[in-house]
């Protein structure tokens, strides 16, 4: 049995953990990959923080970190019915959501684009409690491992915050554009 302080302190703990928790902007991992190993990183999205229209706004990027490294991307929902499926290979081509290709949106205003035309990223929105895994392996290459970095970002806050007249005006966050993937 625990005593009362450290039942106390537990309690204090768990609070101060979902406060952060809901704070949380961004995680990324970063690995070693091969085309035949993979790379993951997983995330719930929260409720906590801002939203736009009740949706959380995401870039999810696959970066690597290595010269002659070329990641693809795949993000899946976990929680859904049916699931979701989304693919990249090069970040300045349409995403593509369970094998139909979306119209290109450049999200770079919003975070910063990727150092490689190679690398690879998502765009979507998302309603809070989805469970999404992003999974990255390089194109070629066979068992050479290469270095990479696997991101999932809010951009949420920048689209609310956006002073570009473009940005704004752009019919993408209506919670309804064909131009983004979907997890809802």
């Amino acid at each position: 049995m625990f005593s009362l302080c450290t039942r106390l302190a537990l309690l204090a703990g768990l609070s101060f953990a979902s406060a952060a928790q809901a704070e949380l902007t961004n995680i990324s991992t970063n690995a070693l990959q091969s085309q035949n190993t993979e790379t993951s990183g997983c995330t719930i999205v929260g409720r906590g923080g801002k939203s736009l229209n009740g949706l959380k706004y995401l870039v999810i990027l696959a970066e690597g970190k290595s010269s002659d490294s070329d990641p693809t991307l795949i993000v899946k929902s976990l929680n859904l019915n049916p699931a979701v499926t989304l693919t990249n290979d090069n970040w300045r081509d349409p995403t593509v959501q369970n094998g139909v290709p979306l119209p290109f949106v450049d999200f770079s205003p919003l975070l910063r684009a990727p150092a490689k035309l190679t690398d690879s990223a998502v765009l979507i929105y998302v309603t809070p409690d989805v469970a999404l895994c992003a999974f990255s392996k390089e194109k070629t290459g066979g068992d050479a491992l290469r270095a990479v970095s696997v991101s999932i970002t809010d951009v949420t806050g920048y689209i609310q915050g956006a002073t570009s007249l473009e940005l704004k005006e752009e019919a993408i966050w209506d919670g309804v554009s064909p131009a983004m993937g979907v997890l809802r």
